[in-house]
């Protein structure tokens, strides 16, 4: 995986995408989806790919995890939108691949410190390839949702690195 190329998300139009110093927004990104953060790389994802959005009916179909050596699928006419009202921001792989932390919890208790690592993973879908995903490693185990109280400090850690290095235009 090149470190130079890009991630690229889509935020929902309702939702502000800078907060008044520039940056992205907190509210841009649920705490809860950074285990398993879905995003594109580009290239060779275009930021236009992003405004695609497959219909309810056919998400199982397209959107289910990909089989390596399987073909791919590509949907109709019929079983996607167009949403152009779709807000978009970047992030370089290099700046947010490898991310490493830690933690005491509670503080000084040396038996309680958490370290994670964060790392963009290849999770191609049926119908793209270039879907990647954030993987959130603690203590050796990789965490699968956010909700307890140390898995949301590590997923805040995450959203901060994330505000830090997003841009709006590649």
């Amino acid at each position: 995986m090149d470190n130079t190329h890009f991630l690229a998300k889509w935020v929902d139009a309702n939702i502000i995408l800078k907060d008044p110093d520039g940056k992205l927004n907190p509210s841009a990104i649920e705490i809860k989806r950074i285990p398993g953060f879905s995003t594109n790389k580009i290239p060779s994802s275009k930021p236009s790919d992003l405004d695609i959005e497959i219909k309810e009916d056919y998400k199982v179909q397209f959107l289910s995890p990909w089989t390596e050596g399987a073909h791919g699928k590509c949907p109709s006419k019929e079983e996607f939108i167009i949403d152009n009202t779709r807000q978009h921001y970047f992030l370089m792989i290099g700046n947010i691949n490898g991310l490493v932390g830690q933690y005491e919890n509670p503080p000084g208790k040396e038996d309680k410190k958490y370290k994670f690592e964060l790392q963009v993973c290849h999770r191609p879908l049926e119908c793209n390839y270039w879907h990647f995903e954030f993987i959130v490693i603690a203590n050796g185990v990789e965490i699968t949702n956010a909700n307890s109280g140390w898995k949301k400090l590590i997923c805040s850690t995450v959203i901060d690195r994330i505000q830090e290095v997003s841009i709006f235009k590649i």
